[in-house]
């Protein structure tokens, strides 16, 4: 074989394989927005949560989960961790990192270990009380380091802190 036909032969197969990704692409993108719409009709049924889209995935916001200071769960915190785990549950495939955010005020160091020890509850609350899988979780505190809000007013040091569930779809 010559080498124009060799060329020509790569050339037909590049060809072939960007037509494949394209035709994958709409099929991806509508498996995408069904598991979007899946996870926001899901989220407005829980009191409370707050979800939006970015760039990985679908994000859940949740705040009050906690008491004051504290790595245990109030009554409502666990009621709304419940549903969380059904929505974890309904998407088997994806994975989820549950993020741990403080506000400012304490020492930078003390609110890392809380927003940590925060995450791993959470984490650690649907391993053994709604038995998801470990595999699919990781835990990760932020601390104060990704505020959203200022932390110079209440409302802001309010804001700052919750807990950020992402359900990552590909």
């Amino acid at each position: 074989m010559t080498k124009t036909w060799s060329l020509v032969l790569i050339l037909t197969a590049v060809a072939s394989l960007q037509l494949a990704a394209r035709a994958e692409e709409p099929a991806k993108s509508s498996e995408r927005q069904a598991i979007e719409k899946s996870l926001f009709t899901a989220a407005d049924k829980i009191k409370g949560v707050e979800i939006r889209k970015n760039k990985n995935g679908v994000v859940i916001t949740l705040r009050k989960l906690f008491k004051t200071g504290e790595v245990v769960f109030t009554p409502e915190g666990q009621l709304v961790l419940k549903s969380v785990a059904r929505m974890i549950e309904m998407h088997p495939g994806l994975e989820i990192e549950i993020g741990g955010h403080t506000d400012s005020m304490g020492s930078s160091g003390h609110n890392q270990r809380i927003a940590e020890k925060r995450a791993e509850a959470i984490k650690f609350f649907m391993l053994k009380k709604m038995n998801i899988k470990p595999g699919r979780m990781k835990a990760i505190g932020y601390g104060e380091a990704r505020p959203i809000a200022s932390n110079r007013t209440k409302a802001g040091r309010d804001t700052n802190r919750r807990i950020e569930i992402i359900f990552k779809i590909k």
